[in-house]
């Protein structure tokens, strides 16, 4: 009698347990099927869980209004985005450090022509460019050259990239102007002299 009782409560906390969360989801819930060994005459209707534990615990008139009620609220949520998590789209130009942003949205991210930006992708991926303003976009998304968002992981037209302005962006020390072998092709003379 002393595993039969324990089987039985154990079936019982898990069907209420199982009503509460089904609950929770709208009232979808299915059948908790009983455990081996119990007797179909003790009690097999709050045993079997489902629609019959809900009448034992009187929530089966309440199960109608809750959903309906989740449903309205459903119904009502509007997603917001943060205004920094911007859909990414194809670039115009063909200069791989700049971005480009709509003037609208230069203003509430509080970020000026020029400014430096962090651009955050997938996999927690970031990257440099600076900012300018394009009329032309739609306020949710940002133009970025295609090695940038390989760079960061995102495709265009379905991922997001968050911006923030880095302003700790430090000036360099040296830089190093290295010609490609296949641009010197035919050319004579001091290439210093001549480009620097």
């Amino acid at each position: 009698m002393g595993r039969t009782m324990v089987r039985l409560a154990l079936a019982l906390a898990a069907a209420s347990c199982f009503m509460a969360v089904s609950e929770a989801w709208g009232g979808r819930h299915a059948t908790i099927a009983a455990p081996r060994g119990i007797r179909s005459g003790f009690n097999a209707a709050a045993a079997r869980g489902g629609a019959d534990a809900m009448r034992l615990r009187g929530g089966a008139g309440n199960r109608n209004l809750k959903g309906a009620e989740n449903e309205e609220k459903e119904s009502s949520v509007e997603i917001k985005i943060s205004p920094n998590r911007l859909l990414v789209e194809v670039p115009d130009s063909k200069d791989n450090s700049i971005c480009a942003v709509s003037t609208k949205r230069m203003e509430e991210l509080g970020i000026f022509n020029g400014d430096t930006v962090l651009l955050k992708g997938r996999r927690n991926r970031e990257t440099v460019c600076v900012l300018v303003p394009d009329d032309k976009l739609p306020d949710d998304r940002i133009r970025l050259p295609a090695i940038v968002a390989k760079a960061l992981h995102v495709n265009v037209g379905s991922d997001r990239v968050v911006v923030s302005q880095f302003a700790d962006i430090k000036n360099a020390k040296r830089v190093h102007v290295v010609p490609f072998k296949d641009s010197l092709e035919g050319f004579e003379g001091d290439v210093f002299e001549t480009f620097l």
